[in-house]
């Protein structure tokens, strides 16, 4: 089947950022000829020096792989509750490329908006039946907005146009349907089949091994996670490491600072970061804004207990207090971490439990939802 993939987040040439859509894109390529449009914002002549825009002016499109990625020029306002209200219609650039390409059996939005808002126009126009994926940004752009707001009614074209609405979490399922009374379906990214077999929780010195793995922004709590630690005055031998660019942050540095017990090692390959999920025995991460986090998925596959935040990242996909913890606050927090710490069968019991449901998301298995969602969707049009 021919599917058009519609993403904002592709990284550009010049970037180095997320690839999971593309990822997406290379293990559905077993059932799928997929082409990109990337929704570009229009950059202004002045701002074609800077660093963080330069790279935008004037991009037309690029070649990841086997992928032909085109971009979708759009103007963007710079105001919070009004971004996409001079996103109107169908372009002469959308038509161009409708019209170089052969046609397409499904679109696939990877994002509400702008994405689920340009499929939705192509629908109107040539009649391709879309899917939408509803992420983070999405549902905390869609909170902040009245229902008179034409973003707000843009989005209820597209949720009601679009033939599958997907969701990468249970809190942003409930809150679709309680808020537009529509159906979703939970999607979670997929787990290389290697990965279960990183198996190393060996350990002569006896202790417990805590790990979080994060980038530098402050919503990740990482600075909750060394606290927690810190606090802990039990029996238990017990090591916390850190990884990724959150160790280069001051206030990281400082909190660990002259605990021999607290390991910062900074940014290391992604094998690494495996070895040592499959040596650690619990995964701390409370982040409270989380897109999704494969992370969580890996530390479940590599037989690891876990804390993540309520409503977040893989809340809804693991189920609370059987699979996986998640917290609300630090408080909360602090005493499941001690708990885990202390209570050997809640570990074991959350390991085995999560390494069973990590099992039900190898990439084979996401592949097969993928090609029964697309499937359906095509075939009901």
């Amino acid at each position: 089947m021919r599917v058009l993939f519609i993403a904002k987040n592709i990284p550009r040439p010049t970037k180095k950022t997320n690839k999971i859509i593309l990822t997406i894109a290379e293990k559905l390529s077993d059932f799928c000829d997929i082409t990109f449009l990337r929704p570009r914002e229009k950059i202004p002549f002045w701002l074609k020096s800077s660093k963080k825009f330069g790279d935008l002016y004037g991009l037309k499109g690029w070649k990841y792989k086997n992928f032909n990625i085109i971009t979708y020029p759009y103007f963007h306002s710079p105001f919070k509750k009004t971004k996409y209200w001079l996103l109107n219609g169908f372009s002469r650039t959308g038509k161009s490329f409708l019209k170089k390409n052969q046609s397409f059996d499904l679109a696939h939005a990877h994002y509400l908006l702008p994405d689920g808002y340009i499929a939705y126009q192509i629908f109107k126009h040539y009649s391709i039946p879309y899917i939408v994926t509803v992420r983070s940004q999405d549902k905390q752009y869609l909170e902040t907005l009245h229902p008179t707001n034409p973003d707000y009614k843009k989005a209820v074209k597209i949720l009601s146009a679009a033939k599958q609405i997907l969701v990468t979490n249970g809190g942003y399922k409930e809150f679709l349907e309680s808020t537009f009374g529509i159906d979703c379906v939970i999607m979670p990214h997929g787990i290389e089949t290697e990965v279960f077999h990183k198996e190393n929780k060996s350990n002569k010195k006896n202790e417990i091994i805590i790990l979080s793995v994060a980038d530098t922004l402050s919503t990740k709590n990482v600075d909750w996670v060394i606290r927690a630690f810190k606090a802990y005055t039990g029996d238990n031998k017990v090591k916390l490491r850190l990884i990724g660019d959150v160790c280069t942050r001051k206030d990281i540095i400082e909190l660990s600072a002259n605990n021999k017990r607290i390991e910062l090692l900074g940014k290391v390959h992604r094998d690494e970061v495996l070895q040592h999920m499959a040596e650690s025995n619990i995964f701390a991460l409370p982040s409270s804004k989380e897109t999704f986090g494969l992370v969580y998925l890996e530390a479940a596959a590599t037989r690891n207990a876990i804390i993540g935040f309520k409503e977040e990242g893989v809340w809804g996909v693991f189920e609370e207090d059987k699979e996986m913890l998640f917290s609300r606050n630090f408080e909360q927090f602090e005493h499941q971490l001690h708990q885990l710490i202390k209570n050997q069968d809640l570990r074991n019991s959350l390991t085995q439990n999560a390494f069973v449901k990590a099992k039900t998301m190898a990439w084979e298995k996401v592949k097969k939802n993928y090609f029964q969602i697309y499937s359906s969707s095509i075939t009901e049009s």
